[in-house]
């Protein structure tokens, strides 16, 4: 009674615990039932069907279970319902349908399952729609048109299936649009539209099936500061609109060509395998360049050729990924002398010598170059690193005897075989082996000059293909100083 007149509600975050008392809805007059953040658990009571002025429902990070109650169909002033994060079941409730105000839902991270009915395409105030990480089944239905002012859509993390509806393009106001981790596929030629969709922020696909170009529409859109199209079956080239994006901050396309279910499989029951499709037209040096980057994933697509040998690098750029392609040539000096927070070259054919003038990493970076064709003395500002460092493995770097001159975060370190000192040991065993060849094969070859010429040939053919076994991984040869 004494609190029938009561308006505002709010006991989020007090660590409040127990069940919802019935009695709630007792409190007609709420405006706004606060109770996010708490260790309330059990089910929503149905008398909270009663608070019929109510315009805010914030009930999310609880462990709620069971289904929201269908006298949640008389809440048609709702504005916001928020539970994400609960343990919420059953499939989209209908009774939103009446909800015609209503500017955001959130359902976010429950086990909710079904499909997403089309109906939410009729809450023509719709700003804010999760819907992600649940067990949603089902295609995403074409119901956006009428969505004008959406401005979030988050799907991701679900079993969704089809392609993805073209009436996307027809929406100024969306920004956020999170599709990651589903199993959709198609191409996305008419999802983007950058004369409609100028406020677009951050496209999250990566996960899918989706095949095609990356559409050249999205990289049009003026706004756009994060791109993630990773782990689909796209074809394996960057559009030429991706160095007009001059607001782009992440760029992730690790394996964009390179999904499980588009790879050809050598030998059945095994993980070899080749790609079919590979990023062909290597890395831009417009796209190192551009102002506004921080991030930059391209690993595993197959990309070749060589980096491009100069570029200006923003001062925002702090992480590179490029691991497990076939990048050839040297690294560049401009990867080389600049602070990375990560830096991941891992698995390619960059040879050469490392710059004396690597500049000195955080304590927190990671930098990683192994299984390259590097070799030659490492720089000071790599073996004194204290962050992570992983550069040895698949590398003929130099070093002494007592290993001193290896950087000590590299895990690789007590059992690496130093490049040069380890060549140059067996080629003097092999030598030296050679010569006692020789001289026990010239025995038999007394008087037969014949033999003493084949003898001769072999072994300069044995010596010319060491020669050029040195040349191509550009190690020092006997002798040289280790």
């Amino acid at each position: 009674g004494e609190f029938s007149n009561l308006t505002l509600l709010p006991i989020g975050e007090n660590l409040v615990t127990n069940s919802i008392p019935s009695s709630v809805g007792n409190l007609t007059s709420l405006l706004r039932l606060a109770l996010y953040q708490n260790k309330l658990n059990g089910t929503i009571p149905s008398t909270v069907g009663n608070l019929t002025n109510l315009k805010i429902m914030e009930m999310k990070n609880n462990s709620f279970t069971g289904s929201l109650p269908e006298s949640f169909s008389a809440l048609e002033n709702l504005v916001l319902l928020d539970v994400y994060l609960n343990q919420l079941t059953g499939t989209v409730p209908s009774f939103v349908s009446n909800m015609l105000q209503l500017q955001y839902l959130d359902i976010y991270e429950n086990k909710y399952h079904g499909t997403i009915p089309s109906y939410l395409g009729n809450l023509h105030f719709l700003r804010y729609l999760y819907l992600g990480k649940n067990a949603l089944t089902g295609t995403i239905p074409d119901m956006f048109a009428n969505l004008q002012n959406l401005v979030s859509f988050y799907a991701n993390t679900n079993k969704l299936v089809g392609t993805v509806p073209s009436s996307f393009s027809q929406l100024p106001n969306l920004q956020f649009l999170f599709l990651h981790e589903n199993g959709l596929f198609g191409n996305l030629d008419k999802v983007f539209n950058s004369s409609v969709q100028k406020k677009m922020k951050n496209v999250i696909l990566y996960d899918n099936k989706f095949t095609g170009n990356l559409p050249e529409q999205l990289f049009n859109i003026s706004s756009v500061e994060v791109v993630d199209c990773g782990n689909n079956c796209l074809d394996g080239a960057l559009p030429q609109t991706i160095c007009a994006s001059k607001s782009l901050k992440t760029l992730a396309l690790d394996g964009m060509c390179a999904a499980p279910h588009c790879r050809n499989y050598l030998f059945p029951g095994l993980s070899t395998y080749i790609l079919r499709n590979t990023l062909s037209n290597g890395i831009p040096q417009c796209l190192l360049e551009l102002p506004q980057l921080e991030t930059l994933h391209i690993s595993g697509n197959g990309v070749s050729g060589s980096l491009p040998p100069y570029a200006t690098l923003s001062d925002t750029f702090t992480d590179l990924a490029l691991s497990q392609n076939f990048i050839t040539g040297e690294l560049p000096l401009y990867i080389q002398t600049r602070k990375w927070s990560s830096l991941d070259l891992n698995n390619n054919r960059v040879r050469g010598t490392l710059s004396p003038d690597f500049v000195e990493q955080s304590s927190t970076a990671q930098l990683k170059l192994a299984n390259n064709r590097l070799s030659g003395p490492i720089p000071e500002s790599i073996i004194d690193a204290t962050g992570t460092v992983s550069i040895l493995d698949g590398n003929l770097f130099e070093c002494n005897y007592l290993k001193s001159d290896l950087p000590e975060e590299d895990n690789k370190r007590n059992s690496y075989e130093c490049g040069s000192n380890t060549f140059n040991l067996s080629m003097y065993v092999w030598l030296g082996v050679a010569l006692i060849m020789i001289g026990i094969l010239s025995i038999y070859a007394v008087g037969n000059r014949d033999s003493v010429v084949a003898i001769c040939k072999l072994i300069s053919s044995v010596l010319i293909s060491q020669a050029h076994l040195l040349d191509e991984w550009d190690l020092p040869g006997p002798g040289a100083e280790g």
